[in-house]
């Protein structure tokens, strides 16, 4: 009990400091546009960490994740361009359609697992994608709906603050979630979904309730989103944003709530800053996560936090692939020569 709340505690330290450093960075920097960059860093970080909820916590790949991201960012846009409605109201509006999106899309993809269920929620996010193009009187079309109202006005420095409070809420929440009965309901089902019915547990009607408050959290990223940036197009609906999820997930640490934003920061700070590189920084991307994935299988932030509870770390892949190449060649080199 000691252990648990002094681990608590450095937890809660480093999160401070942490977030000291991130509230003094428009202090020391002056450039509007990194401050821009980090904008879109925490957004995706709350994204992200939505996704790591439902495939992280509860074992439910979503391959369409972006589909909650952008049907909320629509709806937040036409309230606003179309209705005249507050930006304060429009981002929660667009937040519950996705919930209503999550509740449509779950319910008939309760009893599919492991890769069907991520076809199915792939196949919903391209029906979204293609509707959009389609209904173009609707979505605006390849130019998208613009002169979306902002959140909150004045410089990029006052923006900054208000979206680092947007971060701090948001990953409270799914951490704190994750902590409760809840949480800890999710990962028995991921571990053994047999055993949690046995148990007497409703894992169909948790698995729902995780697909909902991931959708919800995903479409307050993508409302947050689309009246930061004051325009939305089909784009947000895309595969690479869907993608973009498991990226940031899985070079932060898969089942962590943390690690998913310590990848989109990582990882958007490098797609954003070397823009003018655009070969390069694709490359760049999509070489440091093939090496986290083969070096650090749990990730950035979940291999730091194994290693500073004294826990064991998992074996890169990379190192299971030539664990017969090393027996080979120690078999070898034991044997004496003719």
């Amino acid at each position: 009990m000691i252990g648990l709340f002094r681990r608590r505690g450095n937890g809660l330290i480093w999160a401070g400091l942490v977030l000291l450093v991130l509230a003094l960075i428009p202090r020391v920097v002056s450039s509007p546009y990194f401050l821009h960059v980090l904008i879109i860093a925490a957004i995706y970080a709350v994204y992200a960490a939505s996704w790591d909820l439902l495939s992280g916590y509860t074992g439910q790949l979503s391959l369409g994740h972006a589909l909650f991201f952008g049907v909320s960012a629509y709806t937040a846009a036409l309230l606003n361009t179309r209705l005249d409605v507050s930006p304060w109201l429009s981002l929660p509006a667009g937040a519950a359609v996705a919930v209503l999106i999550g509740l449509l899309v779950g319910l008939p993809c309760l009893r599919l697992r492991g890769p069907y269920l991520g076809i199915v929620t792939l196949a919903f996010a391209e029906i979204a994608f293609s509707l959009a193009w389609a209904l173009s009187d609707i979505s605006g079309g390849e130019e998208g709906i613009i002169r979306i109202d902002s959140l909150v006005s004045g410089p990029t420095s006052t923006k900054y603050y208000a979206t680092l409070v947007f971060l701090v809420l948001g990953l409270g929440a799914l951490y704190a979630l994750t902590r409760s009965d809840f949480g800890l309901t999710l990962l028995a089902i991921r571990e053994d979904e047999a055993a949690s019915e046995a148990a007497g547990v409703d894992t169909t009607r948790y698995k729902l309730w995780a697909f909902l408050v991931s959708a919800g959290f995903a479409g307050l990223a993508g409302g947050y989103y689309t009246h930061y940036m004051k325009v939305v197009n089909p784009d947000i609906l895309e595969i690479p944003l869907s993608a973009a999820a498991i990226a940031f997930t899985l070079v932060g640490g898969l089942g962590t709530i943390v690690g998913p934003a310590v990848g989109a920061f990582l990882l958007t700070i490098i797609f954003q800053e070397f823009s003018f590189l655009v070969d390069v920084r694709v490359l760049a991307y999509n070489v440091l996560l093939i090496l986290v994935v083969l070096f650090l299988p749990r990730g950035l932030y979940g291999t730091l936090r194994a290693r500073l509870r004294g826990g064991p770390t998992e074996e890169p892949v990379v190192y299971r692939w030539l664990r017969p190449v090393r027996g080979l060649l120690t078999a070898r080199g034991n044997n004496p020569k003719p």
